[in-house]
Parts: structure tokens; C-alpha cells; sequence
């Protein structure tokens, strides 16, 4: 009873009781439990982690059932956790097989079925011990592993290895963002508080997260801080700022100062190292040095409350934060010619989303509903077509009737419109996934090359470039298929791609989704230099998706990229005519 109530009196976030669904699903998934029950639990956990309210007041509520994919079993399953931080089926399991099992699902053409087997057969449960059996040559012992799937596995171990260990955005901000609102909810003497450096710039990873504040008691959020339940300990603490390791190792540091030196405190702590100090040999010139106090100048320390006064002070335009990365911005804002990059209040419209007619989480009503309170005009449902059968592709009988339900919604919610379209598979053989008839019905069609990635460059290039030359296809999704931190993608020939895109006036997509981020910033831009158009997307699968959005206006702006570049700044009907099947 004492060890029931000493858990129950230890705060158990959202977060942590979704990691426990999470790592249950994986071993599940090793185990070769019905894929239906790894679903339920992955959903759930997706669910749990962003439900807004704790699940102890949901719980004192009688409200957990209500919480999308939880159910009778699963609720039971929250109400262990919050008494006792575990429960009975995932203490059945990691009792036969080790959590660091799961580490082993991060490499490349390593699924749970040879995970399984590694485990079965030589005890390999985590990546050390993978490691170990490639060097001793255990590995090649395993019954069931070619020699071809052991050199695939090798090379994904060294893929996997040889990364810098790097956060991936969507993770580093939702973790900052947490960490954030633990602070305001013990303090009220924050006046500003912002996520700075490669976050703050969007880039696609991060090595740590930097946060800034402004407060007139600097010591005491300082203190406050390093006491947050997400802190698992303190390695500096000073008078005004702190380094700390939260989950998985995760270094954050806070620096707090009075609201008068915020301008070039953010400044300081946002933008990359080299865009600082070339702001610094700015500051010399004008007999300053700059600090992220302010500027000292004969004697006489000279703040700043915003950036945009900074750089007023220094003579320049103001930088974006995506832009500060020492690419020749500041050359161009000397001269008072740095471009407007996008912004995300220029965006009118997303147009790749997904629903329940796939494997999206929401119906079309509630996309639709979400999107307009955001400030969208239109948007586009994308569900996946049909060989896509992992994701309950649609059918042409199927497109059919989805078309009726929105015909009806946009009765209902005019002047807001809802445009139908399809993600169609690109097959391996190059060929469209349907048929001319139907793709001619639908308002837009986007196309992707979802599967066959390792073939070499000139067949996955060819794929593309069937796609783009399709005068039914508008726009060709996440055009790489990269997952930040798990797939690199295809060896697409972008030069020939964006070429060739450019001719047929088929536009490309920068994705918003975190893991994907496809193209990439430099992509974008180089697509663009060469007189390509660009959609940015949230590619969303559900209402929270819908925020994948700023990840796609970051890296675009990243890329250097302006509204007059994306068609989906325009209204309705001018981006409609952008759409090659539209063009006269």
C-alpha cells in the first residue's frame, strides 16, 4: 500500500504514460502480437499525448474513456500506472524481452521479425550487443538471415552509428514547450520566455534546447527550474542561468535576464555562430562590442527590449530567425535587400491532409472545422489511394462516395471549401496507381513514391519523372521520402527532377511533417532557383497534424523561400489556375 501511494504521489505526465503504450506496442510488435492490438495501443498513445488535460483529473473526472482509441482495457491500464507506474501486460513483457530491445528497431531493414529472431537465437537486445554479433560473427549463424539482409543490416548499423546525436525539431520543441509550461505553472515572474537556437531557427535537428527568458528575478527562475519534475539533474546553475539533463539525456540551458536586455539576449541565443559574430565585426566597426547584455560602447552598456531594434542600431534589415545562419544574409540586409521570406500568416490553405477514409485519425468535417478556425480559406483532402492497402487506400467506388460527403460539407461550411484529392502511389514499375477517368474528377491529385526507395537513381528518378510528366498530376509529394533520423530517402536526380518539374509547371511539396521536412531547405531553394513553384503542407493525419504547418513555413523560409513562391498564399481561385490542369 505505502509503495501504491509513493508512486501515486510522484507526478506521471501525459508524456511518460504514453512512452509506456509506446514501448508496449514495439515489444508487441517483436513478439508478433495481431497487428490490430499494436495499432490500438500506438493510437492511444498518440491520443494520450496530446490530451491537454492530466490524466489524474481525467481519471477523478470519470472521463479517460473519453479520450480518443482509449477504451474500457486501456483506461484500466492508465489507472495502474497512475497508482502503481506500471501494469500488468507490460510487466508480462519486458519480462521476456529487455525495453533496450526496441533501440534495435531504429535500424534500416531491421524489422521486428529479425529482431525477434536476433533475440531468439543470440540474446542480442540492444544495439551494443547487434554490434558485438557483427564483429564476433555470430550474426552470419542466425537461420533466417542472408548473407545480402546481414550486409543490409551492417550498413544500417553504421547509417545509424554515424549520425550526430541530434534531436530531431518535432521532439526538441515539444519537449522545450513542455519544459516552458512546467515553469509558468510554478512561477509568475517570467515577463518572456521563447525556444532559441537551432529550434528558434527551424532547423531539421538539434543538439540541445536553448531557452531565453526575461524576468526582474533572474535567480529565482533559475531555482525554480532546476527543481521542474521533467529535470532529472543539474549540471551548472549560476545566478542567472542553468544547464540541466532531462529524459534521454537531453541538455537544456536557460539563461534569464532583466526585460531590458531581451533584444540581444534572443538575438544572441538564436541565431548560428557565425551569424553572430559577423553581427559582432558589425558592432567593432560602429565602436561597440556586443554581448547578450547589450552593446558596451566608451564605457556606456546600451540595451535593446526587441531584435528589430538591434539591427536597426547595427544598420541593417532585420533578419528573420530561419534566415541566421551566415548565408549571406547580412550582406543583402546592409544593402537593405534581403528577400520577405514566407511567414506562416500567408498561408491560406493546406493541401495534403489526410482522413478516416485512410489513415487519418478525424473525419473530413472535423479536418475541415479545425482548418477554418486556423485562418484557412480552403484546404485539400488527400487520402491515400489504393495500393496503399496498409493504409486503407481508396478505391475508385470509394472516391466516389467520398466525394458526396464533401459536396455536402461544403454546403454546410461555405464559403470555407473543401477541395477533394488523392495521395496516389507512384508503382514501382512507374505507373499511376489510377486511371485517367478518375483522376480527372478530383481537383487535385498529389503523387508520391512511398515504397522501392533503395532502387538505384536512374529507376527511382524515372518513378518521379513519370509522375511529373503526367498531365493529371499537380504535385509531387515529400519528393526525396526521407525520415529524418531513420530513412535517407531515395537517390533521386533532384537537378533533372526540378528541371523537368519546372517545364511541366508541376509543383513540388515541401512536407511540414517533423520526421519527413521533404524537401529540405536547400532543396527548396534549389527548386525554386531553377522556376519551380512550392506547396507547403502539414500533411497532417490528424487535427493536432494540422500544426505541421510552421515545420514546413520554417524550412521554407530556411530555403529562402517567399509567398509569391508557394501556391498556396494565393486565394482560391488563383491557385486553382496554378495547378497544371488548369492551365490553358
Amino acid at each position: 500500500m505505502e509503495a501504491k501511494k509513493a508512486v501515486r504521489d510522484q507526478i506521471i505526465s501525459n508524456h511518460d504514460i504514453a512512452e509506456k503504450f509506446r514501448l508496449l506496442a514495439d515489444l508487441l510488435e517483436i513478439k508478433g502480437e495481431a497487428s490490430y492490438k499494436i495499432a490500438a495501443y500506438r493510437k492511444a498513445a498518440d491520443s494520450i499525448d496530446h490530451t491537454p488535460e492530466p490524466l489524474s483529473t481525467l481519471r477523478q473526472q470519470g472521463k479517460l474513456e473519453t479520450i480518443p482509441g482509449v477504451g474500457k482495457a486501456i483506461a484500466q491500464k492508465i489507472e495502474d500506472l497512475l497508482d502503481t507506474g506500471t501494469f500488468e501486460l507490460l510487466e508480462e513483457v519486458t519480462s521476456e524481452y529487455p525495453p533496450t530491445l526496441r533501440e534495435l528497431l531504429q535500424v534500416p531493414d531491421l524489422g521486428p521479425k529479425r529482431v525477434k529472431l536476433l533475440w531468439g537465437e543470440l540474446k542480442v537486445g540492444s544495439l551494443d550487443a547487434l554490434e558485438l554479433a557483427i564483429e564476433d560473427g555470430r550474426i552470419y549463424k542466425v537461420k533466417g538471415l542472408g548473407p545480402k539482409a546481414i550486409e543490409r543490416i551492417i550498413e544500417g548499423l553504421k547509417s545509424l552509428k554515424g549520425r550526430d546525436i541530434r534531436i530531431p525539431i518535432g521532439k526538441a520543441r515539444e519537449l522545450g514547450k513542455r519544459i516552458v509550461q512546467q515553469l509558468l505553472e510554478k512561477t509568475d515572474k517570467v515577463e518572456k520566455i521563447e525556444l532559441a537556437g537551432s529550434i528558434r531557427r527551424f532547423r531539421e535537428t538539434a543538439g540541445d534546447i536553448d531557452i531565453v527568458a526575461a524576468s526582474e528575478h533572474p535567480e529565482d527562475i533559475i531555482d525554480t527550474f532546476c527543481s521542474l519534475p521533467m529535470v532529472q539533474d543539474v549540471n551548472m546553475k549560476g545566478e542567472n542561468r542553468c544547464r540541466v539533463m532531462i529524459e534521454g539525456g537531453i541538455q537544456v540551458d536557460l539563461i534569464c535576464l532583466p526585460a531590458q536586455h531581451w533584444g540581444t539576449l534572443l538575438l544572441h541565443f538564436t541565431g548560428s555562430r557565425d551569424h553572430n559574430l559577423h553581427l559582432r565585426d558589425l558592432a567593432l566597426e560602429r565602436g561597440a562590442h556586443m554581448s547578450e547584455y547589450g552593446f558596451k560602447k566608451n564605457e556606456q552598456l546600451i540595451t535593446f527590449s526587441t531584435e528589430e531594434e538591434v539591427y536597426k542600431f547595427l544598420g541593417i534589415q532585420y533578419v528573420p530567425p530561419e534566415m541566421r545562419e551566415d548565408r549571406g544574409e547580412i550582406e543583402l540586409s546592409l544593402i537593405h535587400q534581403l528577400p520577405k521570406v514566407i511567414r506562416q500568416k500567408d498561408i491560406r490553405g493546406d493541401l495534403h491532409m489526410h482522413s478516416t477514409w485512410s489513415d487519418g485519425k478525424c473525419s473530413i468535417r472535423d479536418m475541415a472545422l479545425a482548418a477554418r478556425s486556423l485562418g484557412y480559406e480552403y484546404i485539400c483532402i488527400t487520402d491515400h489511394s489504393q495500393s496503399l492497402g496498409i493504409a486503407r487506400g481508396l478505391t475508385p467506388e470509394r472516391i466516389v462516395e467520398q466525394r458526396k460527403e464533401i459536396e455536402s460539407l461544403n454546403k454546410e461550411l461555405a464559403p470555407f471549401k473543401i477541395l477533394q484529392g488523392i495521395e496516389m502511389e507512384v508503382l514501382s514499375d512507374g505507373s499511376m496507381d489510377l486511371p485517367e477517368e478518375v483522376l480527372r474528377d478530383l481537383d487535385l491529385v498529389i503523387a508520391s513514391v512511398h515504397s522501392g526507395l533503395r532502387q538505384g537513381r536512374e529507376k527511382v528518378t524515372s518513378r518521379a519523372l513519370a509522375a511529373i510528366r503526367h498531365p493529371l498530376v499537380d504535385i509531387l509529394a515529400h519528393p526525396t521520402g526521407r525520415i529524418i533520423g531513420s530513412r535517407e530517402g531515395g537517390d533521386f536526380d533532384l537537378e533533372t527532377i526540378f528541371r523537368e518539374a519546372a517545364r511541366t509547371g508541376t509543383i513540388l511539396e515541401v512536407d511540414g511533417d517533423p520526421n519527413r521536412l521533404d524537401l529540405r531547405d536547400v532543396n527548396a531553394q534549389e527548386a525554386v532557383d531553377s522556376g519551380c513553384l512550392i506547396s507547403i503542407s502539414s500533411d497532417a493525419h490528424s487535427i493536432e497534424g494540422l500544426y505541421n504547418m510552421e515545420y514546413g513555413v520554417g524550412t521554407a523560409a530556411r530555403g529562402w523561400i517567399r509567398p509569391q513562391d508557394v501556391i498556396n498564399t494565393r486565394p482560391l481561385d488563383e491557385m486553382l489556375k496554378l495547378l497544371k490542369r488548369n492551365r490553358s
